[in-house]
């Protein structure tokens, strides 16, 4: 049995009569002394309040949870999964990515069999897809590039042989007498503009390949719903 301790020195009690008041001996302080049904009382209604508290802030459990409802975490890492394997494939094959959309409902269906998809659904794992896949050949076509140009010598010849051609256009243009047409010529010579105009650029081939997934996803889901209706009606 652990000796009871002083709570304000933490000098030890020596206690001989069990009905007397008690003074701690160092410090003269009195002693609250709490039977062992009072203590074993307060620790029981303490683990219940603690129990109450988790179960309202967690909630109750779905005993009975709905089987067709989709798993978005486990979604969301099967696109993942699949994007990151098709990734450079499709930089050098781009219509390859338009069929990842249905790998990644194909397998999701083949875990969950009770789901049920449909054109929503599909729509919105292809615009999941879409987004997995320009971030990740955006990355990697970053990367390419930058190693390319700080590796190699050829993007100064070609970056010569686009300032030689827009000074030949400007030349043409100043000939002409088209002044509009030589300033706006002039606007690519600034390097800050031509990043400008590469990331518009970019930004527009995103959104049209994301569109374009969103429609493919909702494709695959129109198909598998028509199949697996077909399929419940035999």
């Amino acid at each position: 049995m652990t000796q009871p301790l002083c709570p304000r020195c933490h000098a030890v009690l020596h206690i001989e009569d069990e009905g007397a008041l008690v003074f701690c001996w160092n410090c003269g302080a009195p002693q609250v002394r709490l039977s062992e049904d009072l203590i074993t009382l307060a620790e029981q209604q303490r683990n219940a309040f603690l129990g109450q508290d988790l179960l309202q802030s967690t909630g109750p459990a779905d005993p009975n949870p709905d089987p067709s409802a989709v798993v978005w975490k486990s979604m969301i890492r099967i696109a993942a999964a699949v994007c990151a394997f098709f990734v450079l494939p499709s930089i050098f094959l781009l219509p390859l990515s338009l069929l990842v959309p249905a790998i990644v409902l194909q397998l999701y269906a083949s875990r969950f069999r009770k789901i049920r998809i449909g054109s929503a659904l599909g729509a919105r794992v292809g615009l999941i897809c879409g987004l997995f896949m320009s971030l990740g050949m955006s990355l990697v076509s970053t990367i390419g590039l930058l190693l390319y140009r700080f590796t190699t010598d050829r993007m100064s010849e070609v970056d010569t042989g686009f300032l030689t051609r827009l000074q030949h256009l400007q030349q043409q243009a100043a000939a002409q007498g088209d002044t509009p047409g030589v300033d706006f010529l002039t606007h690519f010579t600034i390097p800050e503009f031509r990043v400008g105009i590469v990331l518009f650029t970019a930004a527009l081939g995103v959104a049209l390949f994301v569109i374009l997934s969103t429609a493919s996803g909702a494709f695959a889901g129109f198909v598998r719903a028509r199949t697996q209706t077909h399929t419940q009606t035999r």
